[in-house]
């Protein structure tokens, strides 16, 4: 079986219909005798437009790719970290792990600080019951920045982070002196290897509204805090995300997550869809917050470059 998600896509402010791949499954008897080849492109001949998949394992990898998926290489997850002890075995600088170690608590607020320098002061930030009609405005705004994302419209969101009964996702807004949408987040915190860690699991934002993200991202690190987490844990590509990210102490994880592409040819040329800057990828955007718990229990940061 193979199982994937209807979307919109993005490319470049252009709508193109499209799919997240979500889920397949083959009988161990039945593997390694092309069938999941077959099924793959027995999928392809059925949807014949813009396709992706996210999280895959390495069997669903090599089976993806046998299949003329196209991989898209840098999708990374950016992880901060709240214990002091974890970010001095994460960090590869002796120096700074030794400073790590002797400032505590204390040198982990002094990471914010750059981010805290170009946050917007000028927008309140509003717990989000619903998505409204001026998260359908932000992403008129947004989209033709975004290179090739998802449609993030209010009824999209809200189908996403609000109607889904299986989780409690927490969401917070940007919101300008004038009442507009300038960005928002998703995050859901999860026990996972006996400690809690925070996924952001989605963020929009206005380009033309600089420290946004850095105000949305700051709380969710405050939130983080007062619930005891350990770390936040947030999926990125796009550059404008990584750069606010990496501004705030993110670290990057040294493996890959894979993010793969299929029928993309006569809609971009191999150099756009391959260019991970040319993607907005969130955690969200396949089902990795759906996943158990201990399927997220790995350190991001113990492999961190």
């Amino acid at each position: 079986m193979h199982g994937h998600m209807p979307v919109i896509f993005d490319v470049d402010g252009q709508e193109r219909p499209g799919h997240l791949a979500q889920d397949d499954l083959l009988h161990p008897a039945a593997r390694g005798k092309g069938l999941g080849q077959r099924l793959l492109d027995g999928v392809r001949d059925a949807e014949p437009h813009l396709a992706a998949v996210m999280w895959l394992n390495e069997a669903n990898h090599s089976s993806y790719r046998k299949a003329g998926w196209t991989d898209v290489h840098g999708f990374r997850h950016y992880v901060r970290v709240l214990d002091p002890e974890r970010l001095a075995r994460a960090v590869s600088n002796a120096t700074i792990a030794s400073l790590v170690r002797v400032g505590g608590s204390i040198a982990l607020r002094v990471i914010d600080l750059p981010g805290r320098m170009r946050r917007r002061g000028d927008v309140r930030l509003e717990p989000l019951e619903r998505f409204d009609e001026r998260f359908d405005a932000l992403w008129e705004r947004a989209r033709p920045h975004f290179g090739i994302s998802v449609r993030r419209s209010a009824e999209y969101l809200n189908w996403r982070y609000v109607a889904m009964p299986t989780q409690d996702h927490q969401r917070l807004a940007a919101i300008t002196a004038a009442g507009e949408a300038s960005g928002y987040v998703v995050w859901r915190p999860v026990p996972a290897g006996g400690r809690l860690v925070v996924r952001v699991l989605d963020m929009g934002w206005d380009p033309q509204e600089p420290g946004v993200l850095e105000a949305l991202l700051l709380a969710v690190v405050a939130a983080a805090r007062g619930q005891r987490a350990t770390q936040v844990v947030c999926a990125a590509a796009h550059p404008t995300l990584v750069h606010a990210l990496r501004a705030l102490g993110f670290l990057p994880s040294r493996r890959e997550e894979p993010h793969m592409v299929s029928n993309w040819e006569g809609l971009l040329t191999r150099e756009d869809v391959t260019d991970i800057r040319r993607w907005h990828l969130t955690l969200g955007d396949a089902d990795g917050d759906v996943w158990s718990d201990e399927a997220m229990a790995r350190d991001p940061t113990a492999d961190k470059s």
